[in-house]
């Protein structure tokens, strides 16, 4: 019998550096939306930084 391994999957995060220099982080759905939060941090100059990868 073989046996399944599950191999967890990388998922798209993003990344916000706020003023007081926390990083939080959170999962997203996909890759676009992700990237599009992060401009929109990032316009908005609502934080130090924002970015999405694949965590």
């Amino acid at each position: 019998m073989s046996v399944i391994r599950r191999v967890p999957r990388p998922v798209p995060t993003l990344f916000v550096i706020r003023r007081d220099g926390v990083i939080e982080s959170v999962g997203m759905r996909s890759m676009r939306i992700a990237r599009a939060a992060a401009r929109s941090f990032n316009d908005a100059r609502a934080c130090r930084a924002a970015f999405a990868k694949w965590v």
